[in-house]
């Protein structure tokens, strides 16, 4: 996950606040969007879409959302060659945002609504290990 701010980008592994299936608008993971200064959090990753009858199509995703609700999604489907994922060079990017009046995709963002309406916090810490 990346927290934006004015002046840095912060990087958070968030692998350790996800409880098995728990979502990405999860209350750890929201609660990030409370840290001081930041101003859009974003998340890059795979995405899995499962529909009734069709086989599951991976996707990689870059998702952006703002406190104010806007957001921005690019997508790309993958596929599988010689047991690798890479990108189907046959499919463009898809970009959905918020301001053309696209529904937000689920399981993701609301982390700055979900701050608001439950009064979460959560301070970062500078210290760093290598």
């Amino acid at each position: 996950m990346l927290l934006l701010t004015d002046e840095e980008a912060h990087l958070i592994d968030i692998g350790p606040l996800l409880k098995e299936g728990e979502s990405l608008h999860g209350r750890a993971v929201s609660a990030l969007a409370s840290v001081a200064g930041v101003e859009a959090m974003a998340c890059v990753g795979l995405l899995t879409r499962r529909q009734r009858g069709l086989p599951p199509t991976r996707f990689a995703v870059a998702f952006v959302e703002w406190p104010d609700g806007r957001w921005w999604l690019a997508r790309r489907a993958l596929v599988e060659e010689g047991g690798r994922l890479v990108v189907d060079a046959l499919a463009e990017v898809d970009v959905e945002r918020a301001v053309d009046g696209a529904s937000k995709p689920g399981g993701l963002g609301g982390w700055f609504r979900r701050v608001r309406m439950e009064g979460l916090r959560v301070v970062l810490s500078r210290d760093v290990e290598n």
